[in-house]
């Protein structure tokens, strides 16, 4: 039988960290870039414009995924949920593979 070691036995959250803090600082980082760009400048525009349309497709990706991640946890058998939701996806999908192996 696979066990869960110490520190596989919570979720691993540095990945939503660092994602927040990547969409923080780019958000906070916008209003200064668009005064920076000077009267008649369409190619600074461009440029800055192109990076707020990545940031916020960024977004739309990462709050549809928590969205989906959502729906296909509200369709798992009970157990199954608590075991997604106490050690998140990837550990569980770590998890079922070492089982699925063993």
């Amino acid at each position: 039988m696979t066990t869960l070691t110490r520190t596989e036995s919570r979720p691993d959250v540095h990945e939503m960290v660092v994602i927040h803090r990547v969409f923080r600082r780019e958000f906070s980082a916008i209003p200064h870039l668009v005064r920076r760009v000077a009267d008649g400048d369409t190619a600074r525009a461009g440029i800055i414009g192109g990076h707020l349309s990545l940031i916020l497709a960024g977004l739309h990706m990462h709050h549809t995924g928590e969205d989906e991640r959502s729906r296909m946890l509200a369709h798992l058998p009970g157990p199954v949920r608590l075991v997604m939701r106490t050690i998140g996806a990837r550990q569980y999908r770590r998890y079922i593979t070492r089982v699925r192996a063993a």
